[in-house]
């Protein structure tokens, strides 16, 4: 499993989840079933959320293997917005605004991650790496995950 940089870039991102995060519980946000239907990984489970082996998210997916496939991360809107200065192309028709992330210096890794914002939730997914310094979900798998998301996110402000 190569981690490159997703396990520190992931950490210094997260920053917290807004006090409307607080009301949501994230693992409803996104499925083993939604994971293994979008990305085609068999035996696709969560495992538990652990820094020390990467696993940084809020949720966290690996493969049949054990080995880590992406996470997902709620994020405050401060975190959201330092993000967006360091991401690369913006990306249509996800949420209220998204991002690739990081931006790709030259010669350097390709966008692994997306953060978006849907109202007053942000949220990142981030890819882990297969050989190569391949993505293991690719930005269109990630889009259609951060959809999934979008459509179970709380449709107004928790009272």
């Amino acid at each position: 499993m190569k981690l490159c940089g997703a396990v520190l870039l992931g950490t210094i991102l997260l920053g917290g989840a807004t006090a409307e995060a607080q009301y949501i519980k994230p693992e409803t946000l996104l499925t083993v079933a939604d994971v293994s239907r979008i990305t085609k990984v068999p035996g696709v489970k969560t495992v538990p959320q652990d820094p020390t082996t990467g696993a940084s998210g809020d949720v966290n997916f690996a493969d049949a293997k054990g080995e880590l496939l992406l996470s997902l991360a709620m994020q405050a809107p401060a975190s959201f917005q330092a993000a967006k200065g360091q991401a690369g192309a913006a990306v249509t028709a996800v949420g209220d605004e998204a991002y690739e992330y990081p931006k790709a210096p030259g010669g350097g890794l390709p966008p692994f991650m997306l953060i978006f914002r849907q109202g007053p939730y942000g949220v990142m997914l981030t890819s882990f790496f297969e050989q190569g310094n391949r993505p293991r979900v690719p930005q269109a798998q990630l889009k259609e995950l951060a959809l999934v998301v979008i459509g179970q996110l709380p449709k107004q402000k928790p009272k």
